[in-house]
Order: structure tokens, then C-alpha cells, then sequence
């Protein structure tokens, strides 16, 4: 395994793990002060999202440092790809939205568009890496 499947791991984690935390921090807040939030719009659209994210960064992180072609891996792998197709297209939909605003620190437009190419590159690498005998 070479050093820019590590980077990529790293960079796809930390760019979902960002998404996770500002998802979340964001629909807390918005649950708080806003008096009309309801209990399922704050469950299904700020801690379910923000779990599928934190589950993609450990999938990252475990995939950037995992040796071997075991079943488990190859699902990472699977989940890296998924990961790189829906960040990839979240990526372009903001961008053609072109509302600068969604590039924010607490908007999803940089988490994605630095995930998805990460988990694209990550899987690719892992895809390829054959284990030493």
C-alpha cells in the first residue's frame, strides 16, 4: 500500500467526518431555534445523515490502513465507491446550483467536493492493491 492510498483514506475521512460534524451541528441548531421543527425532520434529515456520513469516514479510515483482499475489505471498497458516486454527484449539483454560499464551512459543497474524488481515489488504489506473499 502506498502513501497516496493513506492520503486519500485521510482526506476522504476527514471530508466526511467534517460533513458529519457540520450536518449535525447545523440541524441542532436549526431544531433549537426554530418552533416549528418537529422531531422526525430532525431525526431523519440531521442525525440519520449525519451517521451515513460518520459510517463513510470509518469506512475511510479503516480502509486506508486495512492489508489483506478479505471479504470485509472488499465491502469497504464497495462502500468507497458508493461513497465516491454520491459525494461526486452532491459535488455537481451544488456547483450548477451556483450559489457561492453552499461552499461555506458549515454547507456540504467542500466536504463533497473533496470526498469524492478522495473515496474514488482510495477505492481505486484499494481495488488494485494485491497482498504480499
Amino acid at each position: 500500500m502506498n502513501d497516496t492510498t493513506h492520503w486519500a483514506g485521510y482526506v476522504a475521512g476527514g471530508s466526511a467526518s467534517g460533513l458529519a460534524i457540520a450536518h449535525l451541528t447545523v440541524y441542532t441548531v436549526g431544531f433549537f431555534t426554530q418552533a416549528d421543527a418537529t422531531w422526525p425532520q430532525y431525526l431523519i434529515g440531521g442525525v440519520i445523515v449525519s451517521a451515513v456520513a460518520a459510517g463513510l469516514a470509518v469506512a475511510a479510515f479503516v480502509l486506508a490502513r486495512a492489508d489483506g483482499r478479505h471479504r470485509p475489505r472488499r465491502l469497504l471498497v464497495a462502500v468507497a465507491w458508493f461513497a465516491c458516486v454520491l459525494f461526486t454527484m452532491q459535488a455537481a449539483l451544488l456547483v450548477a446550483a451556483a450559489d457561492p454560499r453552499l461552499f461555506a464551512p458549515d454547507r456540504p459543497g467542500t466536504y463533497s467536493l473533496l470526498a469524492g474524488p478522495a473515496f474514488g481515489l482510495l477505492a481505486w488504489n484499494r481495488r488494485a492493491a494485491r497482498p504480499k506473499r
